[in-house]
């Protein structure tokens, strides 16, 4: 510092030099570079200003010991001089001529003044730009590692296949690359993982499907051929008696010929039932729709049941709304057919049947005996019959009511069964909004 100091005063007052030797020094030149410079300015010629010179070889002798006879032309000497205690006085002396000299003087602060006062003022800095630096640091850090931990915590989470997180980082930098990088692996990730979770689910479903399926075409197997050992045992017992003529009444042989030809009949009837379910089951069929007017076509439909109804002094009641509605005529038929089946076969004793359609809401239902919660959970099991020893009280093939339900599901109507224990009345509700 000192050195600096000083090399950087000296370098100001060899350039006032420097403008001596290239032009004379007015008393006006002088007054402006004393002014502007902050300097003292003396040219002392040994001839003309004997005072001076005398003074000059004073000052000489006693404090800066020069030869000044000896110095060579435009040589340049320098010296120091403590003017106070915070304050030094440097001297340059140049040989301008044979009898010529210039001496400039000017105040220099002390170097070590100077470096005592950055040293104080380091003491009582240095804490304050210390508590600064650890401020800052903390915020810097914070920045630098707010980003890392979110890509820490993105990375955890795609770990446990996680993907809801994204990162939005703003810039150019490394680490906003890399978590534009990681954000888009996390979202193909995503895309990948809910496209697998679509397909396991959809696997799932058909594997449940064909699971349910595979066990319910067991159970259609396993009731149909229980269902068709009973026809087939009884025309097979009566063909051998009429065989082995243990039988020889004519009466007693036709009454056998009408019960075979009854039971051939139940198993042509059972064998149509089954197609048709089968069909409806699995869909095989178009849905055609049209428009009709349904109280037309439910009279059209009791028509053909009038004289099973009289016989067996069914009180009808028919309360149907006039109304225009579109759907499958052909399928519908087989649902009002069945369904006017069933509650004639299964009236009880009271032999009433109810016929209502409101609100778009077709109503079938018929006064019978009590059927329990557990059996009206089996009424659309293909045979299942409420006559429960299957001795085929009712008759029919117990596939009236499975095919109902088929063909309501593939026409996309809401239906529902329920039984009134307080009146007795077995109901079917059929909506076709």
């Amino acid at each position: 510092m000192k050195r600096y100091i000083e090399n950087r005063k000296i370098a100001e007052l060899d350039e006032v030099v420097h403008t001596i030797n290239e032009k004379k020094v007015t008393p006006q030149i002088k007054k402006e570079l004393e002014k502007n410079k902050n300097i003292k300015l003396e040219i002392i010629d040994a001839i003309e200003d004997r005072h001076k010179l005398e003074l000059f070889k004073y000052f000489n002798e006693k404090f800066w010991k020069i030869d000044l006879e000896k110095m060579p032309l435009n040589s340049v000497e320098i010296r120091f001089g403590k003017s106070t205690n915070f304050l030094n006085k440097i001297y340059m002396i140049k040989k301008i001529g044979d009898k010529e000299y210039v001496v400039i003087s000017s105040l220099m602060v002390i170097p070590e003044i100077i470096y005592k006062i950055i040293l104080s003022s380091y003491i009582y800095v240095t804490p304050f730009l210390l508590i600064l630096m650890l401020i800052l640091s903390y915020f810097i850090s914070k920045k630098m590692s707010v980003p890392i931990e979110m890509l820490e915590d993105i990375s955890t989470r795609m770990v446990k296949s996680d993907f809801s997180k994204s990162i939005g980082f703003k810039g150019e930098n490394e680490l906003a690359v890399l978590g534009k990088n990681i954000t888009s692996i996390s979202i193909n990730l995503k895309k990948n993982n809910d496209e697998l979770k679509k397909l396991n689910e959809q696997l799932k479903f058909e594997l449940d499907k064909n699971k349910k399926l595979m066990k319910n075409e067991k159970e259609f197997i396993n009731s149909i051929s229980h269902e068709l050992k009973t026809p087939i045992a009884i025309i097979n017992g009566y063909i051998e008696v009429l065989q082995d003529k243990i039988i020889v009444d004519e009466k007693e042989i036709e009454k056998i010929y009408s019960v075979m030809y009854k039971e051939g009949l139940y198993l042509d009837k059972m064998i149509k039932d089954l197609n048709s379910c089968y069909s409806y089951e699995h869909e095989f069929f178009i849905v055609k729709k049209e428009k009709f007017n349904l109280k037309k076509f439910l009279q059209e439909i009791l028509n053909k049941y009038l004289l099973d109804i009289e016989e067996k002094n069914i009180k009808l009641k028919v309360d149907i709304e006039d109304a225009e509605l579109e759907g499958d005529l052909k399928k519908l038929d087989v649902v009002v057919n069945n369904l006017l089946t069933n509650s004639i076969t299964y009236t009880d004793f009271r032999g009433i049947i109810d016929i209502t359609f409101k609100n778009n809401t077709l109503i079938i239902e018929n006064s019978c005996e009590y059927i329990s919660k557990e059996n009206m959970e089996k009424i659309f099991k293909p045979f299942y019959k409420l006559d429960f020893s299957r001795k085929r009280k009712y008759g029919g093939t117990g596939l009236g009511l499975s095919i109902v339900k088929n063909i309501l599901d593939l026409l996309q109507y809401s239906y529902k069964v329920s039984f009134d224990k307080e009146r007795g009345f077995f109901i079917f509700q059929i909506n076709f909004k």
